[in-house]
């Protein structure tokens, strides 16, 4: 359990600390799909394919500008306007990903998330930047994990793997777990910096003693990237 050198709160009940479901986005309805998840596919369906470095066609452009609007910092994001819109290769705290970035008129350049406006509210909650903010500070004990864990046959599906092919680094007792044992009942105190690529812990003491935490209890495995994709999540 986390002990930071805020005020302590008040005392609460036993058990896990309660928190308040967050609202939905109704980004998906406003734009005409039945679900989220559909307008995921169709954001997917322009990204994923497109020619890095490249303006996107007008009518691509259209429809993620459609999306993107509802970010919370869009007049920030769009400056000056918008000349063009490309999708380039976004390397972070998790690994290298597909992003959207925006080409001003001005010739300025911004990356944007496509994953923020369809947050309620058209951003992501303390909550969700601080996970990712976790997730991203021990990127390099996932990392040494390919280079170093057991790679003989997938424990999801006993088939054998190549090492550095297709696989994940997977946590057998849930991350959730250990992020809540570190962290629950003070994730309002801690500081998260979301530059848009990068989400940080500010905090290099708190930062240090997570990743301490997490490599102390964490028992990681290799397995396939799509078998851990399929099965249920915890």
């Amino acid at each position: 359990m986390l002990i930071t050198a805020s005020p302590p709160a008040p005392p609460t009940p036993p058990g896990k600390p309660s928190r308040t479901r967050a609202k939905s986005s109704k980004v998906w309805r406003d734009l005409g799909f039945p679900t989220r998840t559909a307008l995921e596919i169709a954001i997917r369906a322009i990204t994923n394919p497109a020619p890095l470095g490249h303006p996107l066609p007008q009518d691509q452009q259209d429809f993620l500008v459609s999306v993107l609007k509802y970010h919370y910092q869009w007049e920030e994001k769009q400056g000056s306007g918008i000349d063009h819109l490309e999708i380039r290769i976004n390397t972070n705290g998790t690994g290298n990903t597909r992003g959207i970035w925006i080409v001003r008129s001005d010739g300025s350049e911004e990356d944007i998330s496509w994953r923020v406006p369809l947050s309620p509210d058209g951003r992501t909650t303390h909550l969700q930047d601080l996970k990712t903010a976790a997730r991203e500070a021990i990127q390099d004990q996932m990392h040494a994990a390919h280079d170093t864990l057991p790679c003989e046959r997938c424990e999801l599906c006993g088939e054998p793997m190549t090492r550095y092919k297709d696989l994940h680094a997977d946590h057998i007792h849930p991350f959730s777990e250990i992020f809540d044992d570190f962290f629950a009942g003070s994730e309002n105190d801690i500081e998260v910096s979301n530059a848009g690529i990068t989400t940080k812990i500010v905090n290099t003491e708190i930062l240090q003693a997570w990743k301490d935490h997490h490599a102390h209890r964490a028992k990681l495995r290799l397995v396939h990237k799509a078998c851990n994709l399929r099965r249920k999540k915890h």
